[in-house]
């Protein structure tokens, strides 16, 4: 059987024909028909027809189906016990729980039926949750990820976690093999280390405990 296929796509600053239309080109040229929201919060004041519910209603007069699953796999739990003791979310102890792992597995059989992409606010999987954090829980069930640049570029896995390793200044060519998604500690480092700097931050006033 074909590995789940998921790409990976943020709505940035465009506006909404300019984003619409390239998701059409995704849909042309990689059969996409439905768009799943992992964003924790579905709204954005500056670019209203990102909110949640207009997006939904947008996307199904356009022919796309809505998902939204940032509530399993968004990257600012609720729990006080999935951040780490610096402040910043814990992407290994999300991707630990039930809910997300239960979720992840309900995204790639779906994308088996109907060809999906995962969006999130941010242009560059660099500075987001779902590059740094689901992507990689997805390798490893062995979906497939690409990453949808500017220009409808696509970025694979393997360059994704290339570009992550240089920016983080580790030497992608060095490092032992270990059980993680990519090929050595190295990557673990690299992805540690985003973690650190691109994650939500512990803030009282979101956080629910326990």
């Amino acid at each position: 059987m074909e590995p789940a296929v998921l790409l990976s796509f943020g709505t940035s600053n465009l506006e909404w024909e300019d984003w619409l239309s390239r998701l059409r080109l995704l849909s042309k040229d990689h059969g996409v028909g439905m768009v799943v929201d992992v964003r924790s919060i579905p709204h954005s004041k500056r670019h209203p027809w990102f909110d949640g519910p207009t997006l939904r209603q947008s996307l199904n007069r356009s022919g796309f189906d809505y998902w939204y699953l940032g509530q399993s796999l968004g990257g600012r739990p609720r729990s006080r016990s999935l951040y780490h003791s610096e402040g910043h979310a814990s992407f290994e102890r999300i991707r630990a729980t039930d809910v997300f792992q239960s979720a992840l597995t309900k995204l790639i059989d779906a994308t088996k039926k109907i060809p999906s992409v995962m969006i999130c606010g941010e242009e560059d999987p660099l500075e987001c949750h779902r590059g740094l954090m689901i992507s990689p829980a997805l390798v490893q069930k062995g979906a497939t990820v690409l990453h949808i640049r500017r220009g409808n570029r696509v970025e694979t896995t393997a360059e994704f976690e290339d570009r992550m390793m240089r920016s983080a200044g580790i030497e992608p060519t060095q490092g032992n093999l270990f059980d993680f998604p990519g090929e050595s500690t190295n990557l673990q480092a690299a992805y540690e280390w985003f973690n650190r700097r691109m994650a939500f931050r512990f803030d009282p006033d979101f956080v629910l405990e326990p």
